[in-house]
């Protein structure tokens, strides 16, 4: 990955600053040599590269594996022959901004409001007399678009939340009104009378055939006692013993 070089600003003195260039890519007939009076050309991968502020000023290369690994995805983009993304919010959706304003920055390869915002003091100068403010209305912009962001993730990941926490209320009142049913059908389950006490005779259910048998009392005596006493005619009188 190619460093990019430090500048010096009044506001930053001289750090590293971010990659604001703009790479455009294409394909160009290059003159290789001539042979026998006439020229060669062959087909080859050139990159535009433009500075925002810089107008005046956009150096063309040969395309290199230094500036494939720097712009990965302006190069891939060149490659499925496809106008790459822009990299942040256009100048035409700044609504301080008018037609005029928009076509003078875009002539200085100024394209989007965080290319405003990153703008070296140098480039700043060149806008003119308010370009101090420009700049610093951009990064206000920015600011405030970051918080909106912020604000908004926060919202929806406490309205994702709510709504997973009602979704497990509900399933907890599922759960219990489940739990309550089954405990309902075993209590009636249990009270109920045998289902087979009212289909198989008391000797053959087996849950019968295991309570203690009370046997009828029986009683005592000869087999004789049912026998009545003969009643005797009246006549001879009984022999007396001597």
């Amino acid at each position: 990955m190619a460093v990019v070089n430090g500048a010096f600003t009044r506001t930053e003195g001289f750090n590293a600053v971010k990659d604001t260039c703009r790479p455009v890519f294409s394909e160009e007939a290059v003159q290789s040599g001539e042979v026998d009076g006439r020229k060669t050309y062959k087909m080859v991968e050139r990159v535009h590269v433009y500075m925002p502020g810089n107008g005046l000023n956009s150096p063309v290369f040969n395309v290199t594996d230094e500036h494939r690994e720097r712009w990965p995805q302006e190069y891939e983009a060149f490659k499925r022959g496809v106008e790459p993304d822009l990299n942040g919010i256009p100048l035409e959706e700044w609504a301080i901004l008018n037609k005029a304003m928009v076509l003078e920055l875009k002539s200085m390869h100024i394209r989007t409001i965080e290319d405003v915002a990153g703008l070296p003091d140098t480039a700043v100068q060149r806008i003119g007399r308010g370009g101090y403010a420009l700049r610093e209305r951009a990064q206000a912009f920015l600011d405030q678009a970051k918080e909106q962001e912020l604000v908004t993730m926060l919202t929806a990941k406490d309205e994702k939340n709510s709504e997973e926490i009602s979704v497990l209320r509900r399933q907890v009142e599922e759960m219990g009104a489940l739990l309550e049913s089954l405990q309902k059908k075993a209590t009636d389950d249990f009270d109920r009378p045998n289902a087979l006490s009212t289909i198989i005779p008391a000797s053959m259910d087996i849950n019968e055939r295991q309570k203690p048998i009370h046997a009828a009392p029986v009683e005592t005596g000869s087999s004789f006692d049912t026998l009545a006493p003969i009643k005797r005619k009246p006549g001879r009188p009984k022999k007396v013993a001597a």
